[in-house]
């Protein structure tokens, strides 16, 4: 089923939130060109393997906000293989959809169905 309500533009805003954690939150804003049709129920946003909850900002724009943290852990390399077995391989977390750094998904209900819409040309805003 396609989504009826025409988007006006879909960006992201990223903030810096602990620099030396790395902890960065990313506001991810769609704005519609009408109101949204109270047949639909805006869910989630899946961006960059991560999801985030959809909040209402106006009749027109909706929030999902992300927060990111940098996994940082030293990698220890041994020469000799025997020596490698105690090291944790890095933990790769993956999304629930393969998408281009600048292509997100919304999930959304109508009549109590779940859709899925594939969002696409998401820019970066300062």
């Amino acid at each position: 089923m396609d989504f009826t309500q025409e988007i006006a533009q879909t960006y992201y805003q990223t903030q810096l939130v602990d620099e030396q954690q790395q902890v960065v939150r990313i506001y991810f804003y769609i704005e519609f060109k009408e109101p949204v049709s109270e047949e639909f129920s805006l869910l989630k946003i899946y961006f960059r393997n991560k999801e985030a909850e959809i909040t209402k900002v106006s009749d027109r724009k909706y929030l999902a906000r992300f927060t990111h943290i940098a996994v940082r852990g030293d990698l220890f390399l041994e020469s000799e293989g025997a020596k490698e077995y105690g090291n944790k391989a890095p933990i790769i977390t993956k999304g629930k959809f393969e998408l281009n750094k600048d292509e997100a998904v919304l999930e959304y209900q109508k009549n109590n169905k779940t859709f899925f819409f594939k969002l696409t040309r998401i820019d970066e805003k300062q």
